[in-house]
């Protein structure tokens, strides 16, 4: 029986959304809000059964914050939000997500049904350490919708993408990553091609990919 759970959100109206959400299943709920720091004083006197977290939340990220949850109370019930089920692009390997926890993309936390679905999924994942599982958002649809040539791109090509898309420099992803600029030149071009991406007179091509990089991530554009 789940009576208990955290809301931990980087978006207020997610949090209130959710929270009224669980509260009309006669769920309690203590909510979190950005940038709220790890209070397990808070966390331990409300006790909950299950953390609904997103994965952008807290300085620490929901991944980390997540571990430090499942450090203080292993039999907890983790549910992610997401807003790509790339989880990748927001800077997390899939292993890196804790045990048993379920994930749910963001334009997914509308639906009641989802939600207690990943409620109960997530109890019970948790005590048998089952690998993290998508709950409903990987339908058929949403397969065929993020089915693109992106998953065709390796570790490397991700992470670069991903730092190219936060503004950083060729030297600076080449110091990152510990190669040479030149290799940084052929990775962005190979990332280019599988997505076809290609510049113009208006926008040269490194814009356009990090444009590509938010339409994917979910991330809106200015």
């Amino acid at each position: 029986m789940i009576s208990k759970v955290l809301v931990a959100s980087d978006s207020p109206f997610e949090s209130l959304l959710v929270a009224a959400n669980f509260k009309s299943l006669g769920i309690n709920v203590l909510q979190m809000n950005n940038p709220t720091p790890f209070n397990l004083t808070e966390i331990d006197a409300f006790d909950p059964d299950v953390a609904f977290i997103s994965l952008g939340f807290n300085t620490l990220g929901g991944v980390a914050y997540a571990d430090h949850l499942r450090q203080w109370k292993p039999g907890i019930g983790l549910v992610l939000v997401s807003d790509t089920p790339i989880v990748q692009l927001l800077g997390f390997a899939e292993k890196e997500i804790p045990l048993g926890a379920q994930l749910i993309l963001r334009n997914s936390v509308t639906d009641i049904f989802v939600l207690q679905d990943a409620l109960h999924s997530s109890v019970d994942a948790a005590l048998n350490r089952t690998k993290m599982n998508w709950v409903k958002a990987r339908t058929s649809t949403d397969i065929e919708a993020w089915n693109t040539s992106f998953n065709t791109l390796s570790t490397t090509q991700i992470e670069t993408f991903r730092l190219l898309a936060q503004g950083s420099s060729n030297l600076e992803i080449a110091q990152i990553r510990e190669v040479s600029e030149k290799s940084v030149e052929h990775i962005i071009g190979r990332i280019a091609v599988a997505l076809n991406v290609t510049s113009s007179t208006r926008i040269n091509q490194r814009v356009k990919l990090a444009r590509e990089f938010f339409r994917i991530a979910g991330a809106p554009l200015d």
